[in-house]
């Protein structure tokens, strides 16, 4: 385990029980994700070169608008 994850931990340990468990699921979900999208482009590698091609595609068309940070 990293450093950083430790003081993570020793950190949500000062949490509420009702915190830790909202804490757990949240990182469960995200873990969970994670490993969905992992598998979806290893287990169908053409899967990301149709991808990355449609994103071209849309960007040539003018289909997509460049997302700023302070607009989220």
């Amino acid at each position: 385990m990293t450093r950083s994850l430790e003081q993570a931990f020793e950190a949500a340990s000062q949490l509420t029980c009702d915190e830790q468990d909202a804490l757990a699921a949240r990182m469960f979900r995200e873990i969970a994700w994670e490993n969905r999208w992992e598998s979806a482009l290893t287990d169908d590698p053409e899967k990301l070169r149709r991808l990355v091609e449609e994103a071209r595609q849309d960007i040539k068309a003018g289909r997509v608008r460049e997302l700023h940070a302070d607009a989220i």
